[in-house]
């Protein structure tokens, strides 16, 4: 009776240690659009924020066309911002920054005035949501 008690605790212990030591499994990582950059090129990108702003704003082909190639600049510029190095976050933040708002003033020209107030509520509803996104994320981490 002692030899399977012992038998059994052992198990026990054994399955306990095998546990501790396997390597913690990471979560599947979201799709997003961060992740689609890494692996899309700068055309492919650029057709499909046109694709959702043709859905959301009704463009016309001209407007759609104009716009795809102020979004392939965009990505362009951003892909050999990732390759340049700089000295700290704070530089990189300030120069995509940068290259974020001189796409957005070029298609803001190209959409008609209702679009573009459109297009500027979508930007806050975006903001509104990150914003509470990063206070949940604080008030988690305290």
């Amino acid at each position: 009776m002692k030899k399977i008690i012992l038998m059994a605790i052992a198990v026990v212990l054994s399955a306990a240690v095998i546990a501790q030591n396997a390597p913690a499994q990471k979560p599947a990582a979201k799709k997003t659009e961060g992740t689609a950059k890494k692996t899309s090129t700068p055309e492919e990108r650029a057709q499909r924020k046109v694709d959702k702003m043709k859905a959301e704003l009704k463009l016309t082909d001209a407007q759609a066309a104009q716009i795809k190639e102020i979004y392939l600049t965009e990505s362009k510029e951003f892909d050999a911002s990732d390759a340049k190095t700089y000295a700290n976050k704070a530089d990189k933040a300030k120069a995509n920054k940068e290259i974020r708002k001189k796409a957005q003033d070029a298609y803001l020209k190209v959409l008609t005035p209702e679009q573009a107030a459109a297009e500027k509520k979508a930007w806050e509803a975006k903001r509104t949501k990150k914003a509470g996104k990063k206070a949940e994320s604080k008030k988690e981490t305290k």
